[in-house]
């Protein structure tokens, strides 16, 4: 269930993974909407990426991707209970 990432395009497969899982689901906005920031998160760690090789420091990258896998386990768990419900 819950892939790592080390990349945005990565990241950007994952995210495309889940929007697919909520379109199987009945219509819940909550969802989609959580799927959708994790979407903006994913543009902002694109960024982080490019800032991290040109200057070499990857402190922010690293948090801000920690930030990202939780928001990605929570969106999952969050499908898995949705699924159960329905």
């Amino acid at each position: 269930m819950s892939k790592t990432f080390n990349t945005a395009i990565e990241a950007r497969d994952i995210i495309s993974d889940l929007r697919i899982q909520l379109k199987r689901l009945p219509y819940n906005p909550d969802l989609l909407k959580l799927c959708n920031n994790i979407g903006e998160m994913n543009s902002t760690l694109s960024r982080l990426e490019v800032e991290a090789r040109q200057t070499h420091r990857d402190h922010k990258l690293d948090a801000h991707k920690e930030d990202m896998l939780k928001a990605i386990k929570h969106l999952e768990n969050l499908i898995l209970m949705a699924k159960l419900m329905a």
